[in-house]
């Protein structure tokens, strides 16, 4: 199996949970990534992946418009080509054991900023690239 399916197909978008994000939605080497809610400190970003939804979860991003800059956090969906041991919080709050470690870096302090990121499968190191820019209107 490849094990690129996570970034081969990220194109579609999801529902927001909230409206207070709606200018937050980024186009991305594979597709729409959107900034959907907070969770406490964690930002939630969703994806759909060939209609598959997925979340990024980015631990210390919530609430941070303004000062942003290198932060870790981890992907999950229902499915992948790699099956963790162990299962983590993915999409509408359900257990799951296709997740990934993600970094991510922005290339500007506020919003709109671009960036980049780096994921990779389970507790592996990411090694994938992923690049977004802001849709702005």
């Amino acid at each position: 199996m490849k094990k690129t399916l996570f970034i081969s197909a990220l194109p579609a978008i999801l529902c927001m949970n909230s409206s207070t994000f709606a200018d937050e939605v980024w186009d991305s080497t594979v597709g729409t990534v959107i900034y959907a809610d907070d969770i406490g400190p964690t930002a939630m970003w969703t994806y759909s992946l060939k209609d598959i939804p997925g979340v990024i979860y980015i631990l210390g991003l919530a609430g941070n418009y303004d000062n942003r800059g290198a932060y870790e956090g981890y992907w999950a969906q229902a499915t992948s080509d790699q099956r963790c041991d162990t299962p983590r919080l993915g999409p509408n709050k359900t257990a799951t054991y296709y997740w990934g470690r993600f970094h991510i870096h922005f290339m500007d302090k506020a919003f709109p900023s671009r960036w980049t990121a780096k994921l990779g499968f389970c507790d592996g190191v990411p090694t994938q690239g992923l690049d977004g820019k802001p849709v702005t209107q």
